[in-house]
Parts: structure tokens; sequence; C-alpha cells
């Protein structure tokens, strides 16, 4: 009798217990949001994935307690693969946010598979390293990843409000005519007159000298450097805009002699000095990181910013607002000591400088 009334007692508060457990557990994982990070750890961009992956390490070493479950997913620079992973992470692993750290053309299959969804993308910042890649870009955000604009604000400060432009550019790259036509049109807009050439090999001194500045893209380092090297051959004395420049290459084949050149250089530039994140990364890998890694390091905050603040994420708005993407690059000429090297980005609401850690 007395064995009856114990079970009658323990077995329900045993019960109680058990329910109490599972929904202290299931309110936990509930609360808890799943992060699918599809990077590229594999091939061509190996050692920017691994920075990447060092980053989110660190991240979770830092931050024990965090409500973020950080999933990460090699993509192998496969955009099919990236697909597949996208896919997985949505509908097996229930990831609340995508993110994509991976080649352009990964990062557009990421984009429409999550769009196909319906799960926010965040992109802290799309590799581009290949100008064949800015196709994609266009794609996911023709009004950012427009170099034109920081071009044109270029020309404003060296030329003044109007000018005649001469544009040497690549009739057979993609982007080289997007640049070509975007230059165009938003030039006319401001009162400049723009001349699009592809081929300048008759071109003579006084063919130069009518224009006011010069602007020169081409896919290859070696091409640009040989058509500025043709131009200053000639005597042309006005600007020379060199856009999308690896701008150490352009050093190498130019030599010195840089006056009245200004790079546009499109890539992202890591800067030691006044780094918050340097020290940290130093002694984290042991050489100087990519900036790609402090990048995708510090935008995880930025996640847990939008799930904390329970706020969504529309796919345009995610890619517009997203902290870190953009062209950025500087103006300025680093032999011209009345030209200061200004670091600017290039954003949906335009031009403007950067601070040292690329906001």
């Amino acid at each position: 009798m007395i064995k009856r009334k114990w079970k009658l007692i323990i077995l329900p508060l045993i019960s109680v217990v058990v329910i109490i457990v599972l929904f202290l557990y299931i309110s936990a994982s509930w609360k808890r949001t799943k992060v699918g990070i599809l990077i590229s750890m594999t091939g061509k961009y190996s050692e920017v994935g691994s920075h990447m992956a060092g980053g989110l390490e660190m991240f979770k070493l830092e931050n024990p307690d965090s409500d973020l479950v950080l999933i990460l997913k090699d993509t192998q620079g496969d955009p099919a693969i990236c697909a597949k992973l996208a896919e997985e992470l949505i509908r097996k692993e229930h990831v609340k946010v995508l993110v994509g750290e991976t080649t352009s053309k990964n990062t557009l299959e990421l984009v429409r598979t999550a769009e196909k969804y319906g799960v926010p993308v965040l992109i802290p910042r799309p590799v581009i390293y290949d100008l064949d890649d800015y196709d994609c870009a266009f794609e996911l955000a023709p009004d950012v990843y427009d170099v034109s604009k920081v071009v044109i604000a270029t020309l404003k400060s060296l030329v003044g409000k109007d000018g005649r432009v001469l544009v040497v550019h690549d009739e057979g790259n993609d982007y080289s005519r997007k640049l070509t036509k975007n230059l165009d049109s938003n030039l006319k807009e401001i009162g400049y007159s723009v001349n699009p050439v592809s081929d300048i090999s008759r071109w003579r001194k006084d063919d130069f000298n009518k224009y006011s500045a010069i602007v020169v893209h081409r896919k290859y380092s070696v091409e640009m450097a040989n058509i500025v090297k043709r131009i200053l051959s000639l005597g042309y004395g006005g600007r020379i805009i060199v856009a999308s420049a690896k701008l150490e290459l352009m050093k190498e084949y130019l030599g010195e002699k840089t006056e009245g050149i200004y790079f546009i250089d499109y890539r992202f530039r890591y800067t030691e000095e006044g780094d918050r994140f340097s020290k940290k990364f130093f002694e984290f890998f042991g050489t100087r990181p990519y900036l790609s890694a402090v990048l995708m390091y510090d935008s995880l905050s930025y996640i847990e910013f939008l799930v904390k603040e329970k706020r969504g994420i529309p796919l345009k708005e995610a890619i517009r607002n997203t902290p870190y993407r953009g062209i950025a690059g500087y103006i300025g000429n680093e032999t011209d000591r009345k030209s200061l090297l200004i670091p600017v980005i290039c954003t949906s609401k335009g031009v403007k400088p950067l601070d040292r850690f690329g906001r």
C-alpha cells in the first residue's frame, strides 16, 4: 500500500521534472539562432577561406555564451556545391540566416537559393579578385559594385564641374563596357562630354590634348600600363585615371614615374596601423592576416545585432546595409605630395571616405 502511494507521488514528480527539463532544453535550442556560413576553403580562394575559418573559430572562442550557432561549410569554389549546401542548411539545419563570403559566382547561387526559401542573406563582402566576377556583382547589387562612381568622384576633385573625358576601355570585356556605359551616362548628366575608344595605337599628342582627363580601364594591369606609357610618351599633360588598378603591379610596370596618374585600387586594403583587431589576429594566425578575415569576424557581431533586434533582413536590404561591402579603393597618388591617398568606398548612397576599419 505504501509502495503504491510512493509510486503515485514519485512518478508524477519525475514526469514533471522531465517535462521541465525538455521545456528548458527546447527553449534554449529555440533561442539559439543557427547561421549557415558558406565559404571557399579549397582551390583558388583557399587562403581567404582559411582566414575566414580562423575568424569564426576566434569568434566562438571569445563568445562561448553567444546565442549564435555557426555552421561552417566549404563551397570548394563551386557554384553548384554552394547552391546544394545552402539548400541543405535551410531544409535540414533550419538556419535563420545565410552568410556568403566566397567567390561572386558562388554568392550569386547562394542568393538565388536563399530567395527561393525566403531566408535572409548577409554578404559581408563577396570576394572579387577577378574582373570577370564583376558581372555577378553587378547582378547582386548594381548600384553598389559600380567603380564608375569612384571615377566620377575623382574627376570632380581633379578636373572640376565639367570637361572633356577620354575613356580608353576594353570592348571585349563585359565589365569594362558596363563601366564605360555608366561613366558616359553619369558624366553627361553633370556636364562632362565622354568619348569611349578601345584602340589608341594611331593617336597623336594633339588627339590626347583635347581632353582634360583620360580614364583607362582594361582587364589586365599590363595592358593598362602600356596604354599609360604610350599616353605619357606623347607628352600628355592632363590627368590620367587608372580604374580598377592593382597598385603594386602598376608601380612595377610603370616604375616610379607616376606623377599626374591617379590610381583607383578596387580591392579592400588591410592597414595594420590603428586596426583594433591587428594584434589579436597577428597572434592568432602568426602572419599578417587578410582584411577579409577581419571583416568576417566582425560582421558576425552584426548578425548577432540583427538577431537580437529581431529585424527581418530582406535580400536587397541585406546587400545594401551590410556594414562592409562595396568597392573600396584609394583616390590619389603616392608620389604626388599635393595628393594624399584618400580611402573611399562606393555604396548605394554614393562615394564616401572610409575610416580606418572600412565602415
